[in-house]
């Protein structure tokens, strides 16, 4: 119970929460439903984080001045939530820019994983190609963000009265009581003894968590500065993501993909796909593979793709394993 308990419910909730996502990105209804509408609020009454990320501004104004800034600016949306679906008008027109990638701040959890060369070098990243090391960054990281969560719905409790929005303060506030199970469930109950800790790392072994596949969106080592890929979006953007095939049978099992046809709602396969065409219902993502695959060829442009979760094993740990070391020292 205390094992399996936990890992379904952080299943659920990622599933979930990637739902939020597509909302987001208007995949699924217009953001004018008012089944979109019930959607939110029932996700922000369930408890849910991810939703707070896509859906709840705390200023209103026309997110799409942002563009004009730089990125080291205009990415920083998570935190700032300034307003509805600006993750669709900022993030996926400015998104070849590795260095102000939020998601690559989430991936490396602010710099405790070097994930390319161009990121500062700190004496604990010689740990970093250790799975061991691996194992404890992620699982604490995971349950210190469950944590942090309650934290930050409070703060969003506050943020949606000042503005007026009493629905969803009322939604948050029930969401209060789910964010305190998930946290009760997912991190005092591993954490009651070594043997838990020790069964959760072996069916990570087996079974991919979340922050893995996580890995599977981007090539994190990659760096292009913001004039170069405005110069050719397409191409840099191509070449800087990567497309994780989850309808291969290899894959399709994972209960991130379960009944999806190898499709995630937080696109968390064919990243690539979606980098390109974010306002593409992500169900329709695995159909267009084969012909951008094929484009991509034509063009001569890189195709970042991983068939199996052994294929993202590897490249996940050869680019820890290459960052690991410190940089070269120059004349």
């Amino acid at each position: 119970f205390t094992v399996f308990f936990p890992y379904m419910l952080k299943m659920f909730d990622s599933r979930m929460g990637s739902q939020a996502h597509a909302l987001g990105h208007l995949h699924i209804f217009k953001p004018t439903s008012k089944i979109t509408r019930i959607l939110e609020m029932f996700m922000l009454a369930m408890g849910d984080k991810t939703t707070l990320v896509y859906e709840l501004p705390t200023e209103w104004g026309n997110c799409r001045q942002l563009i004009n800034q730089t990125r080291s600016e205009s990415q920083y949306e998570f935190y700032g939530r300034r307003g509805p679906y600006e993750h669709q008008l900022i993030h996926h027109v400015k998104g070849a820019d590795m260095d102000h990638d939020e998601c690559k701040g989430l991936m490396s959890h602010k710099n405790i994983l070097r994930l390319n060369d161009h990121d500062d070098y700190k004496f604990f990243h010689k740990f970093q190609k250790h799975g061991i090391y691996q194992f404890l960054v992620f699982t604490m990281s995971e349950n210190y963000g469950l944590a942090a969560h309650f934290v930050l719905r409070l703060r969003d409790m506050g943020d949606t009265f000042q503005l007026g929005k009493y629905d969803n303060f009322f939604c948050l506030f029930i969401g209060l009581f789910f964010a305190v199970g998930v946290i009760i469930a997912g991190v005092l109950l591993p954490f009651r003894n070594l043997w838990s800790l020790l069964v959760i790392h072996l069916m990570q072994l087996f079974v991919p968590p979340l922050w893995f596949v996580f890995y599977a969106q981007h090539d994190w080592g990659s760096h292009v500065d913001e004039a170069t890929a405005d110069s050719d979006w397409g191409r840099h953007n191509a070449e800087t993501s990567m497309s994780f095939w989850g309808a291969d049978a290899r894959n399709s099992w994972h209960p991130l993909f379960l009944g999806m046809g190898g499709a995630n709602g937080a696109t968390l396969s064919y990243h690539l796909e979606h980098t390109l065409f974010p306002g593409i219902n992500y169900l329709l993502l695995p159909k267009i593979a084969p012909t951008v695959e094929q484009v991509c060829k034509e063009h001569n442009v890189k195709y970042n793709k991983l068939e199996s979760f052994d294929e993202l094993k590897k490249h996940f740990r050869d680019n820890l394993k290459s960052n690991s070391r410190p940089p070269l020292k120059t004349e």
